[in-house]
């Protein structure tokens, strides 16, 4: 399936339950428009945004077809309409939901605040730039190509700047792209070697992209050192690296230590404990 295509379903599977809720589906004419619509959207058919609108005429209650078009939207960094449309139907949907469409809301009314602000003359700030390129990042639906030159925007303008160097790093997911992101890293901590950020993706480049250990373990151990241990997720990956070197009970103690933290995704810390448990299971060395 197609990116589009999964971003539908997920998009239905979360708008059509709210913390457990169930909401009232469109029926009838609505949901003919948003069939043809979608399908329309996986083949890349231009008048998808058309039959979007007619759902929108004629949907009732939960605002399904305007939540879809938001989507729509900014999926091609149109914010200022897709904010206008979601700042119409957030007090319609269901009030365990609001909190989530309302930071959805605030970052697609900033994406475009600072996209009007790029078309003024003069050199553009650089915080406008990593802002922007995290956004695009976040809501693109060509999230690398449409951020890399915003990206590459930031280190035009700001060569020395090892922040731009990272925004550029992180548009670089191809396999053939390898080598060039691992230069645009070395060149973030070099710019600023006391940036745990630059520290901490060298060290997942090396570890994932590169499989050098040894070195994916100084780094991470170079973010720890210059945030004073504040770069939890850096734990994270010393905790994989040691795995991968064969210290198993090292491993278990550093990710031990990200989960102390407190910080990370529910996500991420599932999988953090469920790797602690298979490691105990299987032995420590």
């Amino acid at each position: 399936m197609s990116y589009i295509g999964v971003a539908i379903v997920l998009l239905i599977t979360i708008t059509s339950s709210a913390m457990g809720q169930v909401v009232p589906r469109q029926t009838g004419e609505c949901q003919a428009h948003l069939k043809q619509a979608r399908e329309m959207e996986i083949a890349d058919d231009p008048a998808a945004e058309q039959q979007y609108r007619l759902a929108i005429e004629v949907e009732q209650g939960y605002p399904e077809a305007s939540i879809e078009f938001s989507r729509f939207l900014y999926q091609r960094l149109r914010f200022r309409e897709a904010a206008s449309t979601l700042e119409g139907i957030v007090l319609r949907v269901p009030l365990q939901s609001r909190d989530g469409y309302r930071a959805t809301l605030i970052d697609l009314q900033r994406a475009a605040t600072i996209s009007d602000r790029l078309q003024l003359t003069g050199p553009p700030q650089l915080s406008d730039l990593l802002e922007l390129g995290g956004l695009i990042g976040i809501y693109s639906k060509d999230r690398f190509r449409s951020a890399r030159s915003i990206a590459e925007l930031a280190v035009g303008y700001y060569p020395s700047s090892a922040e731009a160097q990272l925004l550029l790093a992180s548009t670089l997911s191809g396999s053939d792209e390898r080598a060039l992101k691992g230069q645009v890293l070395r060149r973030a901590v070099k710019l600023d070697g006391t940036n745990p950020k630059a520290h901490f993706e060298l060290g997942w480049y090396y570890l994932y992209d590169f499989r050098n250990l040894p070195e994916a373990l100084s780094e991470f151990d170079r973010a720890l050192e210059v945030s004073n241990g504040q770069c939890v997720e850096a734990w994270q990956g010393k905790g994989w690296t040691l795995v991968y070197l064969g210290r198993k009970d090292d491993g278990i103690r550093a990710f031990q230590t990200y989960l102390d933290s407190g910080k990370g995704t529910e996500q991420t810390r599932s999988e953090v404990q469920r790797v602690i448990r298979d490691l105990m299971r299987n032995g420590g060395r």
